[in-house]
């Protein structure tokens, strides 16, 4: 049986680069809210050059994703 961290270490594996760090970030800093710190915002915008909507697309495809995974494994 597989390690939940192996579990989650496979879903991740499934997203692009800019979704990995996207959807990473967002679970980092979005404990209570759905939204992250503009400065974090601002610069994942600079670093990925991708404009906050993007971001918000790149967010939803991720999460999607990962739980259509995690679905997927636990039957």
């Amino acid at each position: 049986m597989k390690t939940k961290l192996a579990i989650v270490e496979e879903a991740l594996s499934q997203l692009s680069e800019k979704h990995r760090i996207i959807y990473l970030t967002y679970k980092l800093y979005t404990h209570q809210g759905n939204n992250i710190p503009r400065c974090v915002n601002k610069k994942l915008q600079e670093e990925l050059a991708l404009v906050s909507g993007s971001i918000r697309k790149y967010k939803e495809q991720a999460n999607k994703q990962v739980i259509t995974y995690l679905n997927k494994i636990n039957g």
